[in-house]
Formats: C-alpha cells, structure tokens, sequence
C-alpha cells in the first residue's frame, strides 16, 4: 500500500528538528542547451538540504512514497499530460523500474461521509472530530455523537471550499478553492487555514499541492507556474515553480528554493 501520506538558516528556525520527515518534490533544472527533464529531489526540514535522488532521462511526476519511505513511486512520461506509465524509485540501490502500463499512482480510497449534509470529510489524527464542507460552509463534527460543534461561512471566494487536511496540533484545518487567477495555462487554487479557535479565516498562498509538512504545523506548496528568461538576455523563457512554505502562527512565507527551475508536486516522505 501506498501512503500520501524545502536551505538556509531563515527556514531551519521555522521547524522543529523532523528528523524522519522529508518532502520529496518533482524538479526540472534547466540548461544552456540539451533536453532537461522533472527529476525527483527530496528535500530535509530537519537541515535545510535539497537533494536531487535521479539523474535519468525520464520525467517524474505525481510522487508518492512507500510508509517505509524507501520506494517513491511515479508517473513518467514526456509531459504532465502524456503519461507513459507507472514506476517505482528504490532509495536503497537507486534503480528504477516500471510498475505498470497503467498511468495511475494508486491512492487512500476517500472516507464515506459519515453524515448526509457532509461533501467530503477530513479526519483529525486522533479521529475525535471531523470536519466537511457543505455548500459554502466548513463544517466541524464530533466523531463520536455526529453533533455538529463548529461551523464557518467560507466567504472568502465564491466558489465552494474543500477541506484538505488538519494541521498536527489540530488547531487549524487547510482549506482550498478554485484559484481566483486559475487558467488554463496556469492552473491554480488558492489556500486557507481555518483558525478552530477563532472560527477565522487565514489566507495562505495561491498554487497548488498544498499539504501539512509531515509531523509539523507549517504548510507546504508550489506556485502557480510562470514563464521566465532562460539567462538574464535571453529571449527564451521556460515555466518555473517553486515551493514555499507558510506558517499560520507567524502568517510568514518563506521561499524555499529559488532559480531558473520548476519545482513541483511536493508529497510527505519518511526515510
């Protein structure tokens, strides 16, 4: 089974020391001349350390790890849409292989929504509450009696919310939209924290694959992507993104990596 489960001092002072926890993203870092390709690199909380894990010929996309954190499975192909099939990194001898033909990273079966007013449902790591967004609103339920403790009117956007995930103190609930920029050439959603304490709303940052940093209570995301110059005089441009991260207690973001590079599809990895 699989589980869904970025250099320098500023962002070292944001975390606690995550000593297994690790993000491992898809990468393209880009060339004067010759073909680049999305690479996977993982990134380390715990000192700051970007690393890039292959060097081959082939795109990563849309990583996922094993619970042991030693395989990292992805979709290769020659583009996000035109995928070639399933394959596996092992960690261990560096080898890759082809899993399957099917172009399908397999993921958790979602939770039947435990009751009838509920969309989607989210559960807190202790399963002691879950929260669901219904129309308009984010909603928070007791697990035990399904009694309804908690309601917020998402009115920061007019299209509907989805809970995401809870943060690990469980004081705050990652919320996403449809991007108010989103385009067909540059999809995006924009992100929310819920304060469960305040029943208030923190903006967090517009991109995509925002997730909680593994064992943490910071949120992780890549940019909307963008067109930049290949070299400062150059007339070519290619699409960059880059992973930031956003602290709901301090409402600080802090780039994580940076250059002309397209950094993308952060997934929670163990080591």
């Amino acid at each position: 089974m699989l589980a869904w489960s970025v250099r320098d001092c500023a962002i070292l002072a944001l975390f606690p020391a995550l000593l297994s926890a690790q993000v491992a993203f898809s990468r393209r870092v880009y060339k004067q001349s010759g073909r680049t390709y999305q690479q996977i690199w993982i990134w380390n909380p715990s000192d700051g350390s970007l690393k890039p894990l292959t060097d081959s010929e082939r795109n990563h996309f849309q990583l996922a790890c094993s619970k042991d954190g030693r395989h990292i499975y992805f979709i290769s192909g020659t583009d996000l849409y035109d995928y070639s099939g399933l394959w596996s990194f092992d960690r261990k001898t560096g080898q890759e292989r082809k899993v399957s033909a099917d172009a399908k990273v397999p993921v958790a079966r979602a939770n039947q929504p435990p009751v009838a007013e509920c969309n989607q449902t989210v559960w807190e790591q202790d399963n002691a509450r879950f929260a669901c967004s219904a129309g308009q609103d984010v909603l928070i339920y007791d697990s035990a009696t399904k009694k309804e403790v908690g309601r917020a009117r998402f009115s920061e956007r007019p299209t509907a919310p989805s809970a995401i995930a809870w943060s690990q103190n469980q004081k705050w609930l990652l919320v996403g939209t449809q991007g108010h920029d989103d385009n067909s050439t540059s999809r995006q959603s924009d992100y929310f924290v819920l304060d469960l304490g305040r029943m208030a709303w923190i903006p967090v940052g517009s991109g995509n694959d925002a997730m909680w940093l593994p064992g943490g209570n910071e949120i992780v995301y890549s940019t909307p992507r963008d067109l930049i110059s290949l070299t400062p005089s150059s007339k070519h441009q290619v699409w960059s993104a880059h992973l930031v991260v956003f602290d709901p207690a301090t409402r600080r973001r802090t780039p994580v990596t940076s250059g002309v590079t397209n950094n993308i599809q952060p997934a929670p990895c163990t080591r």
